[in-house]
């Protein structure tokens, strides 16, 4: 939020505390299904979120952690880890060797594809990137094919 709005951290809070029941409604169309896909195809899942206070060591970081957890189980998201991390998601994904990675924050779309192929779900915040190892989608409907797209150029079975 401060990012795309460029306001305070003042500012932040008074946007979740107004918006926070928006934060977890229903995942997209076919998230679970991919995500199953995956898993079905001896992937391991790890969850790799910057979500807005969940790396804080507090109160309201405790609160958020547990809002995604319940999030990810209301939703039926599989996952064999989750990990809490700040804006920078790089030092996780390379600690736990990931290979493919899902984002959509364009500092870590660039970032993380100098590395890894990055799945990118587009949003009017990230249209633009246009970078080598960069596989945008609009719908999860896309994200079968485009995995089995990288998966052939990719032989290691870990999937952030």
């Amino acid at each position: 939020i401060r990012d795309i709005y460029n306001c305070s951290k003042k500012d932040e809070i008074k946007f979740w505390t107004k918006n926070i029941k928006y934060y977890f409604e229903n995942a997209r169309p076919l998230a679970k299904e991919f995500i199953n896909y995956l898993h079905d195809n001896d992937n391991k899942i790890y969850i790799i979120t910057s979500r807005a206070f969940t790396s804080d060591n507090t109160m309201l970081g405790a609160f958020m952690r547990h809002n995604v957890k319940r999030w990810l189980n209301k939703n039926n998201i599989y996952f064999d880890e989750i990990l809490f991390c700040g804006e920078d998601k790089l030092d996780a994904i390379k600690k736990y060797n990931i290979n493919i990675m899902g984002e959509d924050k364009p500092k870590n779309v660039i970032d993380i594809s100098n590395h890894i192929p990055v799945i990118c779900m587009l949003a009017p915040y990230n249209n633009d990137i246009e970078k080598d190892n960069v596989y945008k989608i609009s719908s999860f409907d896309e994200a079968f094919d485009t995995y089995d797209t990288i998966k052939t150029i990719h032989s290691k079975k870990k999937i952030a």
